[in-house]
């Protein structure tokens, strides 16, 4: 296995915490399976190679970021390009851990539970762009000065970091969202076909009662669902007379108000003004 001479420094972190850091360019893949005590970050920097994590086999790409648990079981192979450069960062497991959190706090609790392993992701181009530059500034100050090359090492591991969290984190986002009572409520609150529901009809579809979402709006700090929802009927309401030339008693029946005093009651109280003069207002033919 041929690869440029490692770099090792040391960082601390107010006397307390010394970690090394060891990053090297392999031109030949890893055949032996293996693992470790440390984070590994693999980073594409031209062509590919196949990339083996816990049993699961996939290309490497250029300009892809794969992050390596210690507990990983992985190797390299030759994918379709014969020859290639492949940029593996070592990082301590203390160190990467700290830097994690304090990058976006409880990440790392997220992505070390993935199973089989973590995902890779593609990098910004002037991403790799910056990898490159500070990459051959560390290299340039390996033998000269080891302040420098400690500040761009790290900056290469940052830029990364960064990079992944920018990445991964609307994914998990997303999932909490979903997994979340609140956000699937007002999901179908404000579906259009859902408009014209009762809560409790609304509740029905999700499938919950309205005490139980009461009581998950009321801990999540919103209003009560049943305001959530009017609000929502309002908002599209608006829409309606801003955009249609339906009756207003029309509009009020087909977001669920079956007596248009209450409508024009609640609507006044929420923009200070009658349905009929919003829609003098903000008509758009």
């Amino acid at each position: 296995m041929k690869k440029s001479k490692p770099i090792k420094y040391s960082i601390y972190d107010g006397g307390h915490v010394n970690v090394v850091i060891n990053f090297h360019i392999n031109r030949s893949p890893y055949t032996i399976r293996h693992t470790h005590d440390y984070w590994e970050m693999n980073i594409m920097l031209k062509n590919d190679c196949l990339n083996c994590i816990n049993g699961v086999k996939e290309n490497l790409y250029h300009g892809e970021l794969q992050l390596i648990r210690p507990d990983d079981l992985h190797w390299c192979e030759v994918g379709n390009s014969v020859t290639h450069e492949l940029l593996n960062i070592e990082i301590r497991t203390e160190y990467f851990l700290l830097l994690m959190e304090s990058l976006w706090p409880g990440l790392s609790e997220k992505f070390l539970s993935c199973d089989p392993k973590i995902p890779k992701i593609s990098l910004k181009q002037e991403t790799m762009v910056k990898i490159m530059r500070l990459l051959s500034l560390a290299q340039r100050y390996s033998e000269i000065n080891n302040i420098f090359r400690q500040y761009y090492s790290k900056q290469i591991v940052v830029f990364l970091l960064m990079e992944f969290i920018e990445d991964v984190t609307e994914e998990y986002i997303k999932k909490d969202m979903e997994d979340d009572v609140c956000y699937r409520l007002i999901s179908l609150m404000s579906d259009p076909k859902n408009i014209a529901l009762k809560l409790n009809e609304l509740c029905e579809l999700f499938p919950c009662n309205v005490e139980f979402a009461i009581r998950h709006f009321k801990a999540e700090g919103l209003k009560t669902p049943n305001k959530v929802f009017k609000d929502i009927k309002l908002d599209y309401a608006c829409g309606l007379l801003k955009t249609t030339d339906f009756k207003i008693i029309t509009i009020a029946n087909m977001c669920g108000f079956n007596n248009i005093a209450y409508f024009n009651k609640i609507f006044i109280e929420r923009f200070l003004i009658t349905p009929k003069e919003y829609r003098k207002k903000y008509f758009r033919s």
